[in-house]
């Protein structure tokens, strides 16, 4: 099995109830580095009062099973739960960053793949962030955030993903590239 070219970090946006275990399993499947589960603005999952360690234990057991599933020599990683304003604060060290959102301005995957194809293939190992929002998409000020932490706004295609298949849209993208 031959390496990724691209070491992928999802910044998924939780989503209430089950949702984010169908993320943790794609993101394993398809090979990204590490999840983290981010809090946004407009995020339905609220931090609840009380200790979540019986959830992350769940989490790591999917990650580990889709890792055996599919024969991945590492499990993705699975990071504590970070509020994006918080995230922000921290030095972010990607290659690449790129955000899915609603906007006339963003470019297409395709072509932000296409602009960095050279960048991507004679590097020997790339890391790239993707941040994932929630349902109804990043707000303006956390769209503007993430353009100042060096994140460039992509667009998923011509349909409005739900956020919990935005990621897997974008993994199997670069997985169909062997990116990752």
């Amino acid at each position: 099995m031959s390496e990724a070219k691209i070491r992928l970090s999802l910044y998924q946006a939780l989503p209430q109830g089950s949702k984010f275990d169908l993320v943790l399993e794609l993101a394993g499947s398809y090979g990204a580095a590490n999840v983290v589960p981010i809090i946004t603005e407009k995020s339905l999952f609220k931090m609840p009062n009380r200790d979540i360690s019986g959830k992350y234990s769940r989490w790591q057991k999917i990650l580990e099973a889709q890792s055996k599933q599919t024969g991945r020599a590492t499990v993705t990683e699975l990071l504590p739960i970070c509020d994006l304003a918080n995230l922000a604060k921290a030095e972010l060290d990607h290659d690449l960053m790129i955000f899915g959102h609603f906007s006339p301005e963003a470019a297409s995957l395709r072509n932000y793949l296409a602009e960095h194809k050279e960048r991507i293939n004679e590097s020997a190992s790339l890391s790239m962030g993707l941040f994932v929002g929630p349902e109804s998409g990043f707000t303006q000020a956390e769209a503007e955030l993430l353009k100042k932490l060096g994140a460039t706004e992509v667009s998923f295609g011509p349909r409005v993903l739900r956020s919990e298949l935005a990621a897997s849209f974008v993994l199997a993208s670069l997985t169909y590239l062997e990116l990752i």
